[in-house]
Formats: structure tokens, C-alpha cells, sequence
């Protein structure tokens, strides 16, 4: 199932990812940035193999990551690689949380870990 559902979501994910490396390449004249961006919006979902029972073991998928790739392009002074690389990862990302419909924080991984930690506590004091 897991799969399947990577499977169908993985060209959405690439077109979305191939039109920011096209804008990327667009502005700093290299056509890498293409393949940055597209390996950067889809290789995210590498972690829907890793482990499928917890919702937080989706650990590639998360706003943390986003902030901190964003921050380090900013203070290497917008390789485009970076760029290409965020792109790519920051619209998955969006089109996740616009698509998904979780609610505002689910993509943020350390709003995962504290609902996850709170959900496993109520079990164990109803049981």
C-alpha cells in the first residue's frame, strides 16, 4: 500500500519539482538545477519506507528541514544548487500540506513527536 501510495503521488512531485528547477536554471544559467530540484522534491518521500506504522517516523517531511536548507543557502550566498535544492524540497512540501489536509502544524516534526508523545500518555492511563 505504501508503495502505491508513493507511487501515484511521485509524479505530481517531480512536474512540481522539474517547474522549480526550470525557474531556478531560469535565473542562474545552470541546468542542473533541475535535477537538483526534482531529486530533492521526490527523494523526500524515501521515508515512507523507512518506517510506515507512526507518523512521525515521516522524518523527511517536515517545515524544520525546509527552514534549516533555507538558512544554510542563505549564509552560502545562494549557490544554486541550494536553491535548486529547497525549491524543490519546499514545494513538496507545500503541496503535501495543501493536498493532505492534517492541519497547520502536522508537518512540522516536533508537532508530530509532542502529539505522539501526548496520545501514547492517555493510553497508558486508560489502560
Amino acid at each position: 500500500m505504501v508503495a502505491v501510495l508513493v507511487f501515484m503521488q511521485s509524479p505530481v512531485h517531480a512536474a512540481v519539482s522539474s517547474v522549480s528547477g526550470l525557474l531556478v536554471w531560469s535565473l542562474t544559467g545552470e541546468p542542473w538545477a533541475v535535477s537538483v530540484s526534482m531529486a530533492s522534491g521526490v527523494l523526500i518521500d524515501a521515508d515512507y519506507f523507512l518506517n510506515n506504522t507512526k507518523c512521525v517516523s515521516k522524518i523527511f517531511h517536515a517545515w524544520e528541514w525546509c527552514l534549516i536548507l533555507g538558512l544554510l543557502v542563505v549564509f552560502m550566498d545562494f549557490p544554486w544548487w541550494g536553491l535548486a535544492a529547497a525549491t524543490g524540497y519546499g514545494l513538496h512540501i507545500v503541496s503535501d500540506q495543501m493536498s493532505h489536509h492534517r492541519g497547520y502544524f502536522w508537518y512540522f516534526i516536533s508537532f508530530r513527536v509532542w502529539v505522539l508523545r501526548t496520545r501514547n500518555r492517555e493510553d497508558l492511563h486508560v489502560h
